[in-house]
């Protein structure tokens, strides 16, 4: 949840959008939990505040994990709007599908609480 959601209880498009990127770093951990051992606390609150934000999954491009901290904007109003995070991704996409990429297989395996067999996926 963003930080005027925890705060002030205030959900808007805008805290949507550090929902958003939120996802979009569970997606990119391969179902990490986001915060793991945080408790919502004061001290995280202000260090969330002073700028402290999830760090780059290995799976996410820097393009990617810019789009995810345009969305942990503290000030809700300076966040990136539903449309230009909507265009941007889709650039994202259409960059990623001319170049081929993934150009590597993912392994499955990392996820092992999803997956009960070794599977292997090619683009």
């Amino acid at each position: 949840m963003s930080i005027e959601s925890l705060r002030y209880l205030d959900f808007t498009q805008q805290s949507d959008l550090w929902s958003f990127g939120v996802t979009m770093w569970e997606i990119f951990s391969l179902a990490e939990i986001p915060y793991i051992g945080q408790r919502l606390s004061s001290s995280f609150l202000s260090d969330l505040e002073s700028g402290a934000r999830l760090e780059r999954p290995a799976n996410a491009s820097e393009e990617m994990y810019e789009l995810m901290r345009e969305c942990w904007i503290t000030n809700p109003k300076d966040r990136i709007t539903v449309h230009d995070a909507k265009r941007r991704l889709e650039g994202i996409v259409a960059t990623a599908a001319a170049s081929g990429a993934p150009s590597e297989p993912i392994n499955y395996k990392q996820v092992e609480f999803m997956v009960t067999k070794e599977e292997t996926v090619t683009a």
